[in-house]
């Protein structure tokens, strides 16, 4: 707890959390590609976050709360009480002095009386996922990926997109699309990205022989599990004939493990990625045991999810198997507690319709709202499992300004479509149609990739019926 009255406690934001002045409103957001995430603040919150940096005990904070509030509070309320939310939420805790030389900006004091609260979306996108290339060597089951052959973006294209990126106090830029290592200027493209301190994933299936493994050590490169440059490497199974099967790659498992000895040699310890189905389910202790005696550190495992292009049921976990699998998961993370194991403990039936408090309580949709998506030839999309058609496209990053592109009259119908275009669905004579269209909004992807149309709710909508279609 934080004593107002302690002049031994500074408070501050922890990382990997981050204070952005996003023009009308103050956000505080979570610089990491693996979990994204973010809360605009209260203007009374927006007052003393500034000042939440270490430089100021609490006893100092909360005069300077009561010097700046003095207009605009008739009844002195507490600082703590206003900072409540966010030391609950991890994001601001007690620590001693800090030690870092932070500039203190007037800049960066909110101006209340334009100040805009409660939003539905930020003033500027916090994240975006750029699609280096379509191109893929694997032919991987379950991927979910167009593969549209386009005319991609010039490595001089990408450093103009990167500058556009950065100047709107981007930091998040994940990489998506195909396989990136099939692209001959990813090296370059990667050390860009680096030296402007983007907060990214990489992940390959390529071959990393000891040449660009010599290069991609040399890079200013984050190893830890939990950093912000994360190389990831993914394979599904240590049964070579299952995972190049999974994968349409031969010999991947061989592959795999020379990759990681090369890139362990030159200081580059990547997180391993798996995909479960039923066809791999057997030997996951073997697996991490195996990897992790290779120098391994970090895994991810995730379940198999419906794709546009090469869906099949039948790579779907049953409800028992995934039961299992959350029993197993426990035991080995316990067994294994000095490597860093993230699963998807997931126990639900595939595509089941949430309950109407699930419905309520889903997660924001964050395409539109927060982040986009830039395609190999410069599209800018709001997801990347929708087809890459002009029905879908809100902008060009390379011929259009990102704010252009943002508050675009094509953004704003695509995340707020009228009620008309939902005739003869569930939604249309639904009295909730403004909170969940308008409001949190609700997922166009599973809308389309179930029923073909954006313009109906998802499977998992409570009110859905198995076709799409109004229910009479």
């Amino acid at each position: 707890m934080i004593d107002s009255a302690s002049t031994t406690c500074y408070p501050r934001i922890v990382e990997p959390w981050v204070l952005r002045n996003d023009q009308n409103n103050f956000v505080l957001y979570k610089n990491s590609a693996a979990e994204i995430q973010y809360l605009v603040l209260s203007p009374l919150q927006a007052i003393i976050a500034p000042f939440l940096n270490g430089k100021y005990s609490a006893k100092e904070l909360s005069s300077i709360w009561l010097e700046l509030t003095k207009p605009f509070q008739p009844e002195v309320i507490p600082f703590r009480t206003i900072i409540g939310e966010l030391i609950d939420e991890g994001i601001v805790s007690d620590y001693g002095r800090s030690s870092l030389d932070i500039e203190e900006s007037p800049l960066f004091i909110p101006d209340l009386l334009r100040y805009v609260w409660p939003v539905e979306r930020t003033t500027q996108p916090l994240t975006a996922l750029v699609s280096l290339t379509n191109t893929c060597d694997a032919s991987c089951k379950y991927c979910y990926a167009e593969r549209k052959r386009i005319v991609e973006l010039s490595k001089s294209d990408w450093f103009t997109v990167f500058d556009k990126l950065s100047a709107a106090q981007m930091t998040i830029v994940d990489i998506g699309g195909g396989d990136p290592f099939c692209r001959q200027d990813i090296l370059e493209l990667l050390e860009e990205m680096l030296r402007r301190k983007f907060v990214f994933n990489v992940s390959t299936k390529s071959y990393i022989d000891s040449d660009r493994a010599a290069v991609l050590g040399a890079l200013d490169w984050d190893t830890s599990s939990t950093g912000t440059h994360q190389f990831q490497i993914s394979v599904d199974s240590i049964d070579d004939s299952i995972a190049s099967s999974m994968a349409g790659i031969r010999n991947h498992v061989y592959k795999t493990k020379r990759s990681l000895k090369n890139l362990m040699a030159e200081g580059v310890t990547p997180r391993i990625k798996c995909v479960l189905t039923p066809g791999n389910l057997s030997g996951i202790e073997r697996f991490v045991e195996e990897f992790g005696m290779l120098g391994v550190e970090s895994f991810q495992f995730v379940q198999y999810g419906r794709s546009l292009y090469r869906h099949d049921d039948s790579l779907f976990l049953s409800l028992s198997q995934k039961k299992s699998l959350s029993n197993q998961f426990k035991k080995i993370i316990q067994s294994y507690s000095d490597l860093h194991i993230v699963y998807q403990d997931d126990t639900s039936i595939s595509n089941c319709q949430f309950t109407s408090q699930e419905w309520n309580d889903r997660v924001i949709c964050t395409g539109g709202r927060s982040a986009l998506l830039i395609m190999p030839n410069g599209d800018v999309t709001l997801c990347d499992q929708l087809p890459h058609e002009d029905a879908f496209i809100v902008g060009n990053i390379i011929s259009d300004d990102l704010d252009t592109i943002w508050n675009s009259n094509k953004l704003d119908s695509f995340i707020h479509p009228s009620k008309s275009k939902f005739e003869g669905s569930v939604c249309f004579e639904c009295d909730d149609f403004s909170e969940c269209h308008h409001g949190k909004g609700y997922c166009y992807r599973d809308s389309y990739l179930a029923f073909g149309t954006l313009y109906t709710a998802p499977p998992s909508c409570h009110k859905q019926s198995a076709s799409g279609k109004r229910m009479l």
